[in-house]
């Protein structure tokens, strides 16, 4: 080794008798690592960093310092920013009415946060612990000589046992329902309901007031009626009916809303399988009731020892009152009839139909016509009715029970004229709705809605369209929009389905040449009547003109 540290030193350059010294940047790259390239190599191959050659240069542009400068500290403030925070944030001030910048914004990013579930000893949480083990532990040591004296007490008594044992016997309430509730929904926002009220049964049925919208009458499983104003902010019932004035006691099929008594009183009617009409007045804080009409059976169905008869009602199902004279309704039962009532006579029918075979699900009175009628039922039919007639005129196989039925509740001179004054003054009319009194709708429990138009088809549907999303669901209720052509249908899954009606269903039919088509009530009613007539008495249909036939001559005689 010496005589090689020699050697480099004679080799290394000199001018004029000085060593230069060179710089590790400066020496072979193949002289600096070779010693450690192998370890079975001579480490002798190694460069001396102690040599004077490869002592370290200062450089040129370095500062010199005294030793007081030296041991000056600085103070420096290390920042670190979130790269994804976000900058120049402005955000309202309801207190100012203005947009303000919000100076500083948070630069904390976490990455990891593990929340540990160790609780120390000393600690509060810790003590209430080891007291609670404490005492279960001491627990199970009093309870093991006690399960140890109950296991040989029931040895003993399975002894004495009978070697077969007598049956267990339980039971369950069928009838028990759980709670209930109804929302209000907006077609604007379709997703979530504007209002949710819970009730302590199921409900079964809802009606809104024609005048006052914010009062809405239900009808529930326990056999009560309610009122709700859904303007306040209590979810509960303005008015309740109770046991003790007079509730039904069986389901609450429908409630409808009437007009006003002569005292002024709000009221509407409710009708149930108990087999009674209640007609209930809201006075005050109070709902009084008194019984329209009970359903009685034409025969007794059981008579006693003595040979006097007992009364037995029917189950209604359904009820709508006349358009034009609101005293008159018709009834429909689970018996398969439809009676003729009037709110004057509540102790016996104006009349019966022998309409259905099995229950009757919904009747309704037609819009304009104040003698025609629609009903459908369980027996998969649904026929059109004149209450001057007892056999029906129509009668439509749907192949399904038919769980409702709906006329459509206006005509295209009502639709224009609230669409034109209300809506948009300034809009064309072309192409608004132009529905009829022949037009109606009826929903089935395999899931279709079926659109009939007596005026242009008597004998088949317009339109048959499976409306529901999920098979085995059946249609429980229809309604047409009052003044829009859209359809709203609910199943038993508590679903509802909102459909608009097809321009194609919708077209007002051409006038012949040189003849003006005539619009009103008048002219609904004495087209509705020219289709009947064929039905009712087809050779005097040619001859004999109709009713709205006669006003609108009649009118144009005087005029």
């Amino acid at each position: 080794m010496p005589g090689k540290v020699a050697e480099k030193k004679a080799a290394a350059p000199t001018l004029a008798g000085i060593t230069v010294q060179r710089r590790l940047s400066q020496l072979p790259r193949q002289s600096i690592i070779a010693g450690f390239r192998d370890e079975d190599q001579d480490l002798g191959n190694m460069p001396d960093l102690l040599d004077e050659g490869l002592r370290a240069v200062r450089p040129d542009d370095q500062l010199k310092l005294t030793d007081a400068e030296l041991n000056e500290e600085h103070t420096r403030i290390l920042t670190a920013r979130n790269p994804n925070a976000a900058e120049n944030i402005v955000r309202f001030s309801y207190k100012e009415r203005t947009f303000k910048p919000i100076p500083q914004v948070d630069q904390l990013a976490v990455h990891f946060q593990l929340d540990g579930n160790l609780i120390h000893r000393d600690s509060e949480e810790g003590k209430r612990q080891l007291i609670r083990d404490a005492g279960e532990h001491a627990a199970e040591e009093a309870e093991a000589p006690v399960a140890v004296v109950q296991e040989i007490a029931k040895e003993g008594d399975d002894d004495d046992e009978d070697k077969v044992k007598k049956p267990a016997t339980t039971g369950d309430d069928f009838l028990k329902q759980s709670r209930g509730m109804f929302l209000i929904y907006s077609l604007k926002n379709p997703s979530f309901p504007e209002n949710i009220f819970f009730a302590d049964t199921g409900v079964m049925c809802l009606d809104f007031h024609p005048n006052h919208p914010n009062l809405l009458c239900s009808g529930f499983y326990d056999g009560s009626v309610a009122v709700y104003n859904i303007a306040e902010e209590n979810k509960r019932p303005k008015y309740q009916s109770t046991a003790r004035n007079g509730k039904h006691t069986d389901p609450v099929w429908q409630v409808r809303w009437q007009k006003d008594d002569l005292d002024g009183n709000l009221n509407f009617y409710s009708i149930s399988s108990d087999g009674r009409i209640v007609c209930w007045t809201l006075v005050k804080s109070d709902l009084m009731y008194s019984d329209v009409v009970q359903l009685k059976l034409e025969k007794p169905a059981t008579e006693s020892d003595e040979g006097v008869s007992l009364t037995t009602l029917g189950c209604g199902t359904c009820f709508d009152f006349n358009k034009q004279q609101d005293y008159l309704f018709i009834v429909g039962t689970e018996e398969g009839k439809i009676h003729k009532c009037s709110k004057s006579y509540n102790n016996q029918y104006l009349d019966t139909f022998y309409a259905h075979n099995m229950a009757v699900y919904a009747v309704r009175w037609n819009t304009f016509h104040s003698k025609i009628f629609i009903s459908c039922s369980a027996d998969w039919t649904v026929k059109v009715w004149d209450i001057n007639f007892k056999d029906p005129l129509f009668v439509y196989d749907l192949g399904s029970a038919v769980g409702d039925a709906a006329w459509a509740p206006y005509s295209s001179k009502e639709r224009k004229k609230f669409y034109s004054e209300i809506i948009d003054p300034f809009c064309n009319d072309d192409g608004l709705s132009e529905q009829s009194p022949t037009v109606f709708a009826a929903c089935t429990a395999d899931g279709k809605v079926f659109v009939f138009d007596l005026n242009v088809n008597k004998y088949e549907p317009l339109a048959e369209q499976i409306i529901v999303q999920k098979k085995r669901t059946k249609l429980t209720h229809i309604a047409f929009n009052q003044h829009f052509p859209i359809i709203l249908a609910g199943d038993d899954r508590g679903n509802i389905t909102s459909v608009k009606l097809s321009p194609n269903l919708r077209k007002k039919p051409k006038a012949k040449k040189g003849q003006e088509v005539a619009d009103g009530s008048e002219f609904e009613i004495a087209k509705l009547d020219k289709i009947l007539a064929l039905i009712r008495d087809p050779d005097d249909a040619k001859t004999k003109p109709t009713q709205g036939q006669q006003s609108t001559t009649a009118a144009a005689n005087t005029s």
